[in-house]
């Protein structure tokens, strides 16, 4: 991911200036003020220390890079505002003339001179006072340092990372590594088809789901309305998604990208839509709760498959072969209808949960917050312990 950070102003321009930083500055671009470029060598270290990933797995390089942003506040306040930039980076810069000609620039050049003046005494092409020798911050004389050891290959000072390996002991205990295996799976899944899946593994699916959303659930679940297909016998696997596609013609569908939601948001209908129609997996973001695994999952033969990782769904969308119909639009709208839609080799997709209650975000929790461990230890003493910051970093762990 890409992080932006705003520091000063009010608490309204920090959030916008964060969320600037993060959006309309190109990888590798450093702020013109040395000390403000220190830091966001300082903060990129420090994040990729962290080896939390896309969907919290562990990556060596979690973060591509740091931009920070700063306005003048009082220093009673310092507002600070964080914007993490998603893995699906979607942006284009273009200007549009009134004789239709449209202009596309690689560079959006938000962040002007102009834009970052420090006064009204502003003068095109003149260094701002922070960055003049003697003046302001530390001068260009830091940055040139700062430029210098780059070149040079070196880093900021910290302690050595952690080993992904060093949390497979823990209570010391090793833990058993299992290798994950591919499975290629035809829709309607078989109890036999489920029952072999363990977390961790990747399927591919053949054949037909159904989409499902809050207005599917409610109104299927919660209102009791039969749903229009046959899921137990025929389409027996759901996906939590609203399709990027178009009504090409009338009952005639394309689409493009096929992206699920975050699994967590649709726990309360899952008991009841595996009791009363047999659906053997749920397609979703992320998974859900160990919880919900060991208690309904488990209870229904069924298994919870992760979309991996983020920005892909062009992807997963052409493994969209057609579209069969789309169920309850004019009464629920396009985005929250059911969709039927026919799949080839709709994939990877991430055994995040299995028919045995297994999390495999659970099973790897100690291994990713190791290192987090470690950079608490390396961390000072916080200022403003009246606030309730803490210091103990198992108090901040995914659980």
């Amino acid at each position: 991911m890409i992080v932006g950070v705003g520091i000063g102003g009010a608490k309204d321009q920090c959030v916008t200036l964060g969320k600037e930083a993060s959006c309309l500055r190109l990888v590798g671009d450093r702020h013109p003020d040395p000390l403000v470029a220190a830091l966001e060598l300082e903060l990129l270290e420090l994040g990729n220390r962290t080896m939390i990933g896309i969907m919290g797995f562990q990556s060596d390089t979690p973060v591509t890079d740091v931009h920070v942003e700063i306005a003048y506040t009082h220093t009673g306040g310092l507002p600070v505002g964080i914007s993490e930039l998603c893995h699906a980076v979607r942006r284009a810069t273009a200007r549009i003339y009134n004789d239709g000609r449209v202009e596309y620039r690689e560079d959006p050049q938000w962040f002007t001179p102009y834009y970052r003046r420090e006064g009204a005494e502003y003068v095109p092409g003149e260094p701002q006072p922070s960055t003049k020798g003697g003046e302001g911050m530390k001068g260009l004389a830091q940055l040139g340092e700062l430029k210098r050891a780059q070149s040079n290959g070196a880093s900021l000072p910290h302690s050595p990372l952690p080993t992904p390996n060093s949390a497979l002991v823990t209570n010391g205990k090793k833990k058993v590594h299992r290798e994950s295996r591919e499975w290629h799976l035809n829709i309607p899944l078989q109890e036999a088809d489920v029952r072999k899946l363990r977390a961790g593994d990747v399927v591919y699916l053949t054949g037909c789901i159904f989409t499902a959303r809050d207005g599917v659930f409610k109104y299927m679940i919660d209102e009791g309305h039969e749903p229009p297909i046959p899921i137990r016998d025929h389409f027996n696997v759901t996906t939590q998604s609203s399709p990027a596609g178009t009504e090409t013609s009338p009952g005639k569908y394309m689409v493009n990208s096929l992206q699920a939601t975050a699994g967590f948001r649709y726990a309360q209908w899952m008991d009841r839509l595996m009791e009363r129609h047999g659906v053997r997996a749920v397609l979703n973001k992320g998974g859900m709760s160990q919880q919900m695994y060991q208690t309904v999952f488990k209870k229904h033969g069924a298994v919870c498959l992760s979309t991996m990782p983020y920005g892909i769904g062009a992807i997963y969308g052409k493994a969209v072969t057609g579209v069969r119909d789309v169920y309850w639009k004019e009464l629920l709208g396009i985005s929250e209808a059911m969709w039927l839609l026919e799949v080839k080799e709709l994939g990877p997709l991430l055994v995040d949960g299995d028919s045995e209650g297994n999390s495999y975000v659970a099973e790897h929790a100690e291994e990713v917050n190791a290192p987090l461990i470690e950079i608490y230890k390396d961390l000072p003493q916080l200022i403003l312990k009246r606030f309730g910051e803490v210091t103990d970093p198992t108090e901040e762990l995914i659980k």
